[in-house]
């Protein structure tokens, strides 16, 4: 089972996407975008989702430190760009909102499955 951490900025879905993963039974940490990089959990996380609506360049830098901080996990994008690809933020998949939260554990799975 994969372990996720919810990187959230302004966006306050934390507390849903925490009990969504609970009632699925998958471990799951949370960090803030502002203590991010420095400030993630000392475990690795195998998928970080990453729920902050942040211009472009930005968002590209905060994943960019986050995959040097956690070299090996997949990233999901909560919030891509609306022009452009959605992979321009560096994340290894996205979901644009509205969403359903099948959707989300969809991806979580198929993520989970190809890194083995």
């Amino acid at each position: 089972m994969p372990h996720i951490l919810v990187v959230e900025g302004a966006r306050k879905a934390m507390p849903l996407l925490l009990w969504a993963f609970g009632e699925e039974g998958i471990p799951v940490g949370t960090a803030n975008l502002e203590d991010a990089p420095q400030g993630l959990p000392a475990e690795g996380a195998d998928i970080i989702i990453l729920n902050a609506d942040l211009p472009e360049a930005e968002k590209r830098r905060h994943i960019a430190a986050l995959r040097a901080a956690r070299p090996d996990a997949a990233f999901v994008d909560l919030a891509p760009p609306v022009s452009g690809s959605p992979y321009d933020s560096g994340a290894d998949d996205y979901l644009r909102a509205p969403y359903r939260m099948t959707e989300l554990l969809a991806k979580i799975e198929g993520l989970s499955s190809d890194r083995g």
